[in-house]
């Protein structure tokens, strides 16, 4: 679980930066940020980015 949210996190960070010329992905999210405020120790921290790809081809999940 908590590598899915690590894994989120540096997605939105990976499409958030404008240095790497990816401005077309943050138009496929909803949010490109999320603020859990403060979270307590051994607490569930989740938020889901929605996505929606508005281009012809898959996207593809390469963190892996």
């Amino acid at each position: 679980m908590f590598g899915r949210m690590i894994q989120a996190a540096a997605m939105v960070v990976a499409i958030a930066t404008p240095a790497l010329g990816l401005d077309w992905t943050t138009k496929m999210f909803e949010t490109t940020s999320h603020d859990f405020g403060t979270v307590a120790r051994g607490e569930r921290a989740e938020f889901e980015f929605v996505l929606k790809n508005l281009y012809v081809e898959d996207v593809h999940n390469h963190s892996k």
